[in-house]
C-alpha cells in the first residue's frame, strides 16, 4: 500500500472536482429553468436561481478548483441554454459567476479574520457568506450588463438577481439539510 492511501481514501482528482462542479451546475441550471422559468425577467436574472447555491459551496468544498468548475459549467450553460456564441461575452459572463463566490469568501478571510478554511463556520456565518457572494454576484453582472448597454439601469435586474440569488441558495441548502434529516443515522456507529 503506497503512503497516499495509507491515511483513508484518496480525495478526487482536480480534474472530476472540476467536471462534477460543472456537471451539477448544469444541472441546477436545467432545473431552475424548468421549475423557474415563470419568474425570470430576462436572460440575466431570475426571482430564484438555483445555481447560486452551487458557487458558494464549490468555493467552500474545493477553493481555486471550484472555480474553474462554475467557470466550465458557465460557458456551458451559456452556449446551450442561452446561445452566447460571442466568446468575449460567454468568457465574461462565465468568468463573473465563477469569480464572485471568491471575492465574497476572501473577503470573508481578510475582512473578517474568519479561517480560510471555514472550520466552525456557524449559521450567522454562512447567511453573511450567502449575501456576500449574492451581492458580489448580482453587482458584478449587472455592472458588466449595464457597461455594455445590455441593461437599462441596474435597479430591477440587480435587485432580482440578489434576492434570485438568496432565495436559490437557501431553497437548496434548506432542501440538503431535509434530505440528510431523512438519513438514518447509526450513532453506535458514529461513536
Amino acid at each position: 500500500m503506497s503512503s497516499n492511501h495509507a491515511h483513508g481514501p484518496c480525495p478526487p482528482s482536480l480534474l472530476a472536482q472540476v467536471l462534477l462542479v460543472a456537471g451539477v451546475w448544469v444541472l441546477l441550471y436545467v432545473l431552475n429553468d424548468w421549475l423557474f422559468d415563470q419568474v425570470a425577467i430576462s436572460a440575466y436574472a431570475s426571482w430564484v436561481f438555483l445555481p447560486a447555491a452551487l458557487r458558494m459551496l464549490a468555493v467552500l468544498l474545493c477553493g481555486w478548483v471550484g472555480v474553474v468548475g462554475l467557470f466550465v459549467g458557465s460557458l456551458i450553460t451559456g452556449v446551450y441554454t442561452h446561445g452566447l456564441l460571442d466568446p468575449g461575452m460567454l468568457m465574461v459572463l462565465a468568468g463573473l459567476s465563477a469569480l464572485s463566490p471568491m471575492v465574497a469568501f476572501l473577503i470573508c478571510t481578510r475582512w473578517f479574520g474568519w479561517r480560510s478554511d471555514l472550520r466552525g463556520l456557524s449559521a450567522t456565518q454562512l447567511v453573511v457568506l450567502s449575501l456576500l457572494v449574492s451581492l458580489c454576484g448580482a453587482g458584478l453582472h449587472n455592472m458588466h450588463l449595464l457597461a455594455i448597454g445590455a441593461i437599462d439601469s441596474i435597479g430591477q435586474t440587480f435587485v432580482t438577481m440578489f434576492v434570485g440569488d438568496m432565495v436559490g441558495t437557501f431553497v437548496v441548502l434548506y432542501t440538503a439539510k431535509f434530505l440528510i434529516g431523512l438519513v438514518p443515522f447509526n450513532k453506535q456507529a458514529a461513536g
